[in-house]
């Protein structure tokens, strides 16, 4: 069973998983310290120094170039914005992730610090904060 992503939220905790459980961008719930890996900017964070920076999709970067991504597990996020949105993708899709790091960590830092950023970096920070009618969502 490869990686999965899980939305947490009141009353809907992570599911027992016997794989890794990848805490991002939130503050991890019932976190097993001998399994399981909070990768968040969030304090307070348990975040290995090693992968600590500014954004959580920075840190699960991070994780990707200097840690071990399990073969199976979940991604966990306890809240949708673009940082939580982009640090899940980046565990879900590392070769991509990794190979678009510069453009992902500047639309996290856009949406949650409001950082200025070049313009592909800022649409995409921008779909991710807009409906399909376009209207603010």
């Amino acid at each position: 069973m490869p990686l999965s992503l899980h939305l947490e939220s009141e009353g809907v905790p992570a599911p027992s998983h016997p794989g890794v459980r990848l805490y991002v961008d939130g503050t991890s719930h019932g976190i097993r310290e001998d399994r399981d890996i909070e990768l968040s900017h969030w304090n307070p964070s348990t975040t290995p120094e090693i992968f600590q920076a500014d954004s959580s999709t920075e840190i699960a970067l991070n994780f990707l170039v200097f840690g071990r991504l399990p073969a199976e597990g979940l991604v966990i996020n306890n809240h949708l914005d673009v940082d939580g949105i982009l640090s899940a993708f980046a565990l879900l899709e590392p070769a991509t992730a990794l190979a678009q790091r510069e453009l992902l960590v500047a639309a996290a830092e856009t949406g949650d610090f409001w950082a200025w950023a070049d313009e592909v970096a800022r649409v995409l920070c921008a779909a991710f904060t807009f409906d399909l009618t376009g209207s603010r969502g």
